[in-house]
């Protein structure tokens, strides 16, 4: 009696759990930053997209991203205080940036494991 272990099925089982995670974490990392986005027309929350998932090489990623055009000033800065509103006219943010992708990337970039377990 002998047992036979295959180390390429379980690297690409480990892989295939792995995609799914990630694409499971950038579905909670995109509902995040839907949540910190200012909604003025609402073009900037409908433009938070996730790109597909893509492996080159041995280096698997996913993206979290925007690219309405003025995304970067609502993200890092604008010439004066806005205020964002989110439903029911609700006050979101009033002060210079709203910060939505590099909050929630501080916020959760050390959470891989914790909110992909659940």
């Amino acid at each position: 009696m002998r047992i036979e272990i295959d180390v390429n099925k379980i690297i690409e089982n480990q892989r295939k759990s792995l995609k799914d995670d990630l694409k499971k974490f950038a579905w909670i990392i995109k509902e995040k930053v839907d949540e910190k986005t200012p909604e003025d027309t609402k073009e900037l929350l409908w433009n938070n997209l996730i790109w597909p998932l893509e492996q080159v090489g041995t280096q698997i990623g996913i993206r979290v991203f925007n690219e309405t055009e003025y995304t970067p000033y609502v993200e890092y800065w604008v010439w004066r205080n806005f205020e964002y509103n989110k439903p029911k006219w609700n006050i979101f943010y009033k002060w210079i940036w709203a910060w939505m992708f590099g909050r929630t990337w501080q916020e959760y970039k050390n959470k891989f494991i914790e909110l992909t377990k659940k």
